[in-house]
């Protein structure tokens, strides 16, 4: 264990592999972990999830039409 904080864990593991297949066995080390943490009922990171919260008070339309580009005068398409 790296370091303890009031909210987070900092772990540190260290392997060996062979050579050039260091990347493809962090991978398999990280997706072990949050598996492992997972069943352990530990949220992470990885279960994060980013969503957008439009406003209510804004009709559908009208954040359309925002969204979309406006014409700028002398623009070359």
């Amino acid at each position: 264990m790296e370091s303890i904080e009031l909210d987070t864990v900092t772990l540190r593991l260290v392997a060996r592999t062979l050579p050039g297949k260091q990347f493809e066995a962090g991978r398999q080390l990280r997706v072990l972990v949050i598996r492992a943490l997972a069943r352990a009922g530990i949220v992470t990171a990885a279960d994060a999830t980013v969503g957008l919260v439009e406003d209510p008070a804004v009709p559908a339309a009208e954040a359309a039409e925002a969204a979309e580009p406006s014409e700028v005068k002398g623009a070359v398409r």
